[in-house]
């Protein structure tokens, strides 16, 4: 069973710090969707905030049944919004559906009885702070899944999701794109980052493992991790990470990733970068 979860923000929008192709043309995502379930990817994330996204999916799906998860636009209906995502998509029910902002959300006994009807199999929270999962445990909020940010930079969560007894995906696990950018040629938002990406790279050239392998590679090693979220933007990427994800780390290796977590909030949360980075 593959780990890998195919995220599809690239499918309806220009997404990513590093991406220079724009959005995928839709006869290469049906290339995408059609090698990844071939490989034995099931899992695929979404959300109508990603543009024409769940169309394009749905499109390229052909009413396949896939483990599907979606997300809760803001102040939007719940089930009309799952059963909305359902038919654009060609689904029977969706595998995961989470919220995108778990503070102030006060609709949980809609996700519930969506739940209870057979539209969803599990329901959780895209979270962005590890407060949030914290107080999300404390006060025993009845969801099965939570998505949280993770790379080698950003390593806030890991203390708390080894015995968290939820479901946890991964995102941001290339930091979107940013743990490819040379270290020389940094907008000057990120020069806090400088040693860290040349540290980086030369951890890369010294085991000679890609920064893509070692980035996933390193996310999959932690406890308490399930899925990732991975999103790709050719046909050639999506078989190169598939590959990547089968990198095993030795604990050297490790160790000295784990030494390159960076705690300035303003270097590793992109919705505090400048809008041209």
């Amino acid at each position: 069973m593959s780990r890998l979860i195919l995220g599809t923000v690239q499918f309806g929008l220009d997404y990513g710090i590093n991406n220079l192709s724009g959005k995928i043309p839709e006869p290469i995502v049906q290339s995408i969707v059609d090698t990844a379930l071939e490989q034995g990817v099931t899992k695929f994330d979404t959300a109508p905030v990603y543009g024409s996204s769940e169309e394009v999916l749905g499109r390229s799906l052909h009413s396949r049944q896939v483990q599907l998860i979606s997300k809760l636009p803001p102040n939007a209906s719940v089930k009309e919004k799952i059963i909305r995502t359902l038919k654009t998509t060609g689904q029977d029910r969706l595998y995961g559906f989470l919220v995108h902002e778990y503070k102030g959300f006060d609709r949980m006994d809609e996700l519930l009885v969506c739940k209870a009807e057979g539209l969803v199999q599990k329901i959780g929270f895209s979270l962005y702070y590890p407060e949030e999962l914290i107080e999300l445990k404390q006060k025993k909020v009845p969801v099965d899944i939570v998505q949280i940010p993770c790379n080698i930079f950003d390593q806030r969560f890991l203390p708390y999701i080894r015995e968290s007894g939820l479901e946890v995906h991964v995102r941001s696990v290339f930091l979107q794109g940013l743990l490819f950018r040379s270290p020389q040629k940094l907008h000057p938002h990120f020069t806090g980052l400088k040693k860290h990406m040349e540290q980086l790279n030369n951890i890369s050239a010294e085991t000679g493992i890609s920064i893509a392998a070692l980035s996933m590679a390193f996310v999959l090693a932690q406890d308490g991790v399930d899925y990732m979220v991975i999103g790709v933007d050719s046909l050639d990427n999506l078989m190169q990470n598939l590959k990547d994800a089968d990198t095993e780390l030795d604990d050297r290796t490790l160790n000295h990733l784990r030494a390159l977590k960076v705690h300035d909030e303003n270097l590793i949360l992109p919705t505090k970068w400048p809008k041209k980075s």
